[in-house]
């Protein structure tokens, strides 16, 4: 894939994917967005459904030809589900050079550039890499929305969630969640357990964390899920103390503050924490 001219990069999470196409000669550039796309979870038919009726609308009128397509996405660690994604994309683009990898990595390139550094994906999931300046060296392992995810919307939310059909919530915040939210037991399983994106439904609910910091519960509840994370992820690589941690996604967004409180109570240094890696992907692949 040397010299792209036309480059369409995908940065596909759990919820949300964000597309970027452009033009390396003409300078002509598009950025648009789509739902999420999480092989886990999604066929390849339904993966291409999404493409067809999401993506191509977007790149009407745009040129095609010489095109290279970089999907960088959740659930893309292991060949098989990197599998799903290509021939859906392959499908889709027929004429295009197409490349799949895990959205770690192109976090790790966007983040950390040819430094050494931690990345860490902090959105609907959660990932860490470690980075020597030119490959990822280390990562831990991935037990995805139901058996891992900690530091995540979707670990947060499941906690809430939990919490509220129990009646466990501090009174206040049940009354809230209560009126917000439609706690009905038979509707929630089955949006958990039968329907294709239990880790989306489950990250929605941060929106209302969100809306409540200050609270004591909210506050606990940030603080075991990024110290989960931290202690699972962070803390196994060698010499973390010493290297910067990079983060990105929607939850280290939205809860820097919390997150960076929480690398300082283990002596780990904050690096850079940036909502939107495409325009450094964009670089990269020029």
């Amino acid at each position: 894939m040397n010299n792209p001219k036309q480059i369409l990069i995908a940065d596909a999470g759990g919820t949300k994917s964000t597309w970027l196409y452009q033009n390396t000669v003409t300078k002509q550039e598009k950025r648009f967005s789509t739902i999420g796309i999480h092989p886990l979870f999604l066929s390849a038919r339904q993966i291409e459904s999404i493409i067809s009726k999401e993506v191509i609308p977007q790149l009407a009128g745009l040129e095609s030809n010489q095109l290279q397509v970089f999907f960088y996405g959740t659930g893309c660690e292991a060949a098989d589900r990197q599998g799903i994604v290509h021939q859906a994309l392959q499908n889709t683009f027929s004429d295009a050079e197409i490349a799949v990898a895990s959205d770690l990595l192109g976090a790790t390139k966007a983040l950390c550039g040819r430094e050494k550094g931690i990345a860490c994906i902090l959105g609907t999931g959660s990932n860490s890499s470690l980075y020597n300046g030119e490959e990822i060296i280390k990562q831990q392992t991935s037990l995805g929305f139901w058996l891992g995810d900690e530091g995540s919307g979707g670990f947060m939310g499941k906690k809430i969630l939990t919490d509220a059909l129990r009646k466990k919530l501090p009174p206040d915040l049940q009354s809230k969640f209560t009126n917000s939210h439609r706690i009905d037991l038979d509707l929630t399983l089955k949006r958990m357990y039968q329907e294709p994106t239990p880790n989306q439904y489950a990250a929605s609910f941060a929106s209302f964390i969100r809306q409540n910091r200050g609270h004591e519960y909210i506050e606990n509840l940030l603080d075991y899920s990024f110290g989960a994370f931290i202690a699972l992820e962070i803390l196994e690589y060698p010499n973390a103390t010493e290297i910067p941690i990079h983060s990105t996604g929607g939850v280290a967004i939205a809860f820097t503050d919390a997150w960076v409180r929480n690398l300082e109570k283990h002596n780990l240094m904050a690096g850079n924490c940036i909502d939107d890696i495409l325009p450094a992907l964009a670089i990269y692949h020029q």
